[in-house]
C-alpha cells in the first residue's frame, strides 16, 4: 500500500482531474483556463492567456471550406501573381486546395 505524498502545510494534493484547472481541448487544441488559475498566474501570463483566447474567438469565426467543410486559415502569399495578399486556405491542403479572396 503507497502512502499519498503530502505538501508542506501537511494537506494532501488534490486529485488530478480537480487540479488542472488549465487544459488543452482534446481535438482542437483550445486552451481552457477557470478564474481560480487566471488568479495564481505569474504577472503577465493573465494578459497573454486572455490575448490567445481572444484569438481563439476570433478563430471560431474564421470560414468553412466550401468544398470539403474543413476550417479555414489566413494565409499570406509568398508568389504569385500578388505576394504577399492575404487569403483563406483550407487545412485539408493538400488534398483539398480550395482558397478564397480575403476581405477585411
Amino acid at each position: 500500500m503507497t502512502k499519498e505524498p503530502e505538501d508542506k502545510e501537511g494537506s494532501k494534493p488534490e486529485a488530478a482531474d480537480e487540479s488542472r484547472a488549465a487544459r488543452l481541448h482534446p481535438g482542437t487544441g483550445e486552451f481552457k483556463a477557470d478564474e481560480k488559475y487566471k488568479a495564481a498566474m505569474p504577472p503577465g501570463m493573465k494578459e497573454e492567456l486572455e490575448a490567445r483566447l481572444k484569438q481563439q474567438a476570433l478563430a471560431d469565426n474564421d470560414p468553412v471550406c466550401p468544398d470539403c467543410k474543413s476550417r479555414m486559415v489566413l494565409r499570406i502569399a509568398q508568389s504569385g501573381a500578388t505576394p504577399g495578399a492575404k487569403f483563406w486556405g483550407c487545412t485539408n491542403y493538400p488534398k483539398c486546395r480550395k482558397t478564397i479572396e480575403f476581405k477585411p
